[in-house]
């Protein structure tokens, strides 16, 4: 039996909502494990919960993947963007990458990022140049390590 477009839809959210909550009880931030979520939909070709294969259409799937990327996209808009904007959010600190605000994350030679996939992505998929220099983080005047900071602003 061929499942319909509503069932398709259905089979792909049920799944989406299993992968978020398992992210936030892996003790994912929301966006981060609404992120993560969202790239297991994108990997499903058929439904999950059926031991027959069902196979569920790339446009079903890229649909669905839409709608929860413009989800996440309103979260980080209503989370970060205008809650720190003042006159002094030149003096905010932000990650280079995402632009999210940080009060912990890695310091880079004057660059900030959140995250380890962020700081990645500032060295430019590197990961052995990343470790090299986060391994040289506790000799004296080392430029590149992680650290908490008491608020946002610079």
């Amino acid at each position: 039996m061929i499942m319909t477009k509503k069932e398709q839809f259905k089979v792909l959210e049920t799944h989406y909502q299993g992968c978020l909550k398992y992210w936030l009880e892996q003790g994912e931030d929301a966006i981060v494990a609404m992120m993560y979520a969202l790239e297991d939909i994108k990997r499903i070709r058929s439904n999950p919960f059926s031991l027959k294969y069902e196979p569920i259409p790339p446009e079903i799937i890229q649909e669905v993947v839409g709608k929860y990327s413009k989800s996440i996209t309103k979260v980080i808009q209503s989370t970060y963007v205008g809650k720190l904007n003042s006159d002094d959010d030149d003096h905010i600190r932000r990650c280079v990458i995402c632009g999210k605000p940080m009060k912990e994350g890695y310091y880079l030679g004057g660059e900030y990022a959140c995250s380890d996939d962020c700081t990645l992505a500032l060295y430019n998929g590197d990961e052995k140049q990343m470790y090299i220099d986060l391994h040289h983080a506790d000799e004296d005047g080392g430029e590149c390590y992680w650290i908490a900071w008491e608020s946002y602003y610079l």
